[in-house]
């Protein structure tokens, strides 16, 4: 899987591991660190986390999204 995703992101900013607290949609994708500070405004953007985390980010920028996302069932670890 590691393989596949190297060559489709060959040329863009990738960040892993990094905190995200707010989202902003304003033609880009704006993202926001838990202190406030912008990390920067993408084309797109992916979310690799559980769909009620994702929910709760994409409350305001993307409503229709998250409200789909309210209907994922998801299953304990």
């Amino acid at each position: 899987m590691s393989a596949l995703l190297g060559r489709l992101v060959v040329g863009a900013d990738v960040r892993l591991s990094t905190a995200v607290s707010r989202v902003v949609r304003d033609g880009d994708w704006r993202l926001f660190d838990p202190a406030g500070a912008e990390l920067g405004a993408f084309d797109a953007l992916v979310l690799a986390i559980p769909a009620p985390q994702a929910v709760k980010l994409l409350d305001q920028a993307a409503p229709t999204l998250a409200a789909r996302l309210t209907r994922v069932a998801m299953d304990p670890c």
